[in-house]
């Protein structure tokens, strides 16, 4: 799915179970998304939009031999399940699946700990002095390391706000600069060069 506040859920709910979450590329053709399916072989999947707002279901249908649950249930899934005990996997379980681009080749899934995924995410903001106070602004996709990492545990470690955004869209980004007064953000340099040339860019903002 593109960016969605169900994913946020998911990927905390999971490692809170001792689970292990991977997020699919929404742009992967139906050859890419079969071979992730066949390398990680999931027990459940969730599923949302994509860009133009395309049905990512009827991508993964096809080869999903699991589950497949649209991704707007989770609150209402919450509601209906049963509770219990959380297990208490250690920091060397494994927690995420995250994939590589794939530019010389096919994606390769690399397993991750709840260790890696912890100090990944909290290492940045702890050096740069990040606390309860921040308010992180993201449009970078949660199925890139800098989404599901860097910006989601990052902002969940310093126990900050965290804007969640579909998908980069400028005069939105701008917009919510203005009236939010993020922190901090995350971006790629190309998000930064068309951001700073908006006219509509506030005069005191540091990028």
């Amino acid at each position: 799915s593109r960016n969605a506040l169900e994913s946020v859920v998911v990927q905390h709910a999971c490692t809170l179970a001792g689970m292990v979450v991977a997020h699919f590329n929404t742009g992967w053709s139906q050859a890419e998304v079969r071979h992730a399916c066949e390398l990680i072989e999931p027990s459940l999947g969730f599923t949302g939009q994509g860009f133009r707002d395309a049905d990512l279901g009827e991508r993964l249908a096809p080869f999903a031999t699991f589950p497949v649950l649209p991704l707007n249930d989770v609150a209402a899934i919450a509601e209906t399940s049963r509770t219990g005990d959380l297990p208490d996997p250690g920091p060397d379980a494994p927690c995420l699946i995250q994939f590589t681009s794939g530019t010389t080749g096919k994606s390769k899934g690399a397993l991750l700990s709840q260790r890696c995924v912890l100090y990944g995410g909290w290492l940045r903001p702890a050096v740069y002095g990040g606390n309860e106070h921040d308010v992180w602004l993201n449009a970078v996709p949660y199925h890139h390391i800098g989404g599901s990492i860097a910006i989601m545990v990052g902002a969940l470690a310093t126990a900050s706000a965290f804007v969640v955004l579909e998908r980069y869209d400028r005069d939105q980004t701008v917009r919510l600069m203005r009236e939010l007064r993020p922190t901090r953000m995350g971006g790629v340099p190309t998000m930064w060069h068309d951001i700073l040339s908006s006219p509509n860019l506030p005069s005191e903002s540091t990028v």
